[in-house]
């Protein structure tokens, strides 16, 4: 394991650590943390490499069988849906479940009643994580959206509850191409007016967000350069509005302080975007840094209070799992603890989840890979490619 310092981004209000990790059988894992705490953003840094490997990697109990066979499942559209157009491009790389097909599946529990089912892998794990042959054939790609790792299971489902819910009011909005409520910059916390300003200054138009559209709002950051044409956002989602919107504000400022520093537009068109870099790089090009601003259309001047914000939140998880299921979406969650990071650092016991919950929208990155079966209403825009990264 080695964890170090990034001293890349001078002027940014936060330490950035990277975790880079080697696994038994050559794997390797990389974790980025942002904390004001260096030792904070270092072990955020580790949780994050881990839980990408966990991703990556196979639970052992995970089971090979059809679906047909199973004593009980959760179909994989109650998860993501994609539109009969996607199904019928000759480029699109996922299939429709077959329950006669042999598939992995990974044990998952009820967070409603404890009772045990069983949910894809391809909804649970990374592409990598399985053979040249599976890939082949994959219903869907999953992300670490809704994955998270904690020193407990119940602080690892809280983590990845809140992360689940923030993705899926991200893409509401954006398939919808809806802004979220701007917030009054005046009633911000002072350190966060303080780093819009910063940006400002900069020479970037910055902002921040209410997304209303999910169950549980969410905070969103953006800054937006003319002349060095870049756009970036940050998002979070939290039970204490003021730690949420910090979140947001170090996810946004990494990437803006690294293009207000130099980092290089790289040439990149819609149809080559893979993965979350791509999404990234593309809103660093001319041609695309303002494919964004439907959803940065707020309007400045008549924000609504950080304080109306903060008094919409739950105020725990018991509070949001509720929410969550008077809206049909109840939790599941899933044990993909990797044995090896158990005891990786000394007195803290890392543990990794997945939640998954039906109807939540999930993140998707790729170009013509949005989940577009999943709302009755997209507007035109809406299954481009989107600015999160």
């Amino acid at each position: 394991m080695q964890v170090e310092r990034i001293d890349a981004l001078a002027d940014a209000s936060f330490q950035l650590a990277r975790a880079r990790l080697q696994w038994p059988g050559g794997r390797q894992s990389e974790g980025w943390g942002r904390d004001a705490d260096l030792q904070l953003a270092g072990l955020k840094a580790v949780a994050e490499a881990v839980e990408r490997h966990a991703c990556e990697s196979l639970p052992p109990s995970a089971v090979r069988s059809a679906a047909a066979a199973l004593p009980r499942w959760m179909h994989p559209d109650l998860f993501v849906r994609y539109a009969d157009a996607q199904y019928a491009s000759p480029t699109f790389p996922f299939v429709r479940l077959d329950a006669g097909e042999q598939r992995w599946w990974i044990p998952a529990e009820s967070m409603d009643d404890g009772r045990a089912t069983f949910v894809l892998a391809d909804c649970a794990c990374l592409s990598d994580a399985f053979d040249a042959a599976y890939r082949r054939r994959l219903v869907t790609s999953a992300t670490t959206s809704g994955c998270a790792t904690g020193a407990s299971v119940g602080d690892a489902i809280g983590r990845a509850t809140l992360e689940l819910v923030e993705r899926d009011a991200f893409m509401r909005h954006w398939l919808r191409q809806a802004p979220g409520a701007e917030i009054d910059d005046e009633s911000l916390p002072g350190r966060a007016r303080r780093r819009l300003a910063d940006l400002r200054h900069a020479g970037c138009r910055a902002g921040a967000q209410w997304l209303t559209l999910g169950v549980q709002p969410a905070l969103l950051a953006w800054a937006q350069h003319d002349e060095r044409a870049f756009t970036c956002v940050g998002s979070a989602c939290g039970f204490d509005a003021d730690a949420a919107l910090e979140s947001a504000m170090n996810e946004l400022e990494t990437m803006a302080r690294a293009r207000l520093e130099g980092v290089p537009e790289v040439p990149i068109a819609p149809v080559q975007v893979r993965g979350p870099a791509d999404h990234g790089a593309l809103y660093a090009t001319r041609a695309h840094f303002r494919d964004a601003d439907a959803l940065l259309a707020a309007g400045l001047g008549n924000g609504v209070a950080f304080s109306k914000v903060a008094a919409t939140l739950s105020r725990d998880v018991a509070e949001l799992q509720q929410r969550l299921r008077m809206r049909g979406h109840s939790l599941c969650w899933m044990d993909l603890t990797v044995p090896h990071a158990v005891s990786l650092i000394e007195g803290i016991a890392l543990h990794t989840v997945r939640v998954v919950a039906p109807g939540l929208v999930p993140m998707a990155f790729g170009h013509g890979l949005l989940p577009l079966g999943m709302l009755e209403n997209i507007e035109a825009g809406g299954g481009r490619v989107h600015p999160f990264c």
